[in-house]
């Protein structure tokens, strides 16, 4: 697929909606955000009031390949 096509336009575009529609209209506007990796679930599991999106319930977005292992 070619990156700057019709066909990508439209993911962006439902990956921009499904975000949105999951996010509380109060977030939607965020001074910080975090992206945890996998060595970080334990500093995500602090944040009071946090949204959860796994990679693969966005559209466009592929499941990773890395190997999960717990570190703390």
């Amino acid at each position: 697929m070619d990156s700057q096509g019709p066909g990508t336009q439209n993911l962006l575009k439902e990956a921009v909606e499904l975000i949105y529609d999951r996010i509380p209209a109060a977030l939607q506007r965020p001074r910080v955000a975090i992206v945890c990796g996998s060595g970080l679930n334990s500093l995500g599991a602090t944040i009071r009031g946090r949204v959860d999106l796994p990679y693969t319930s966005i559209p466009g977005f592929v499941s990773s390949t890395g190997v999960y292992r717990t570190l703390f």
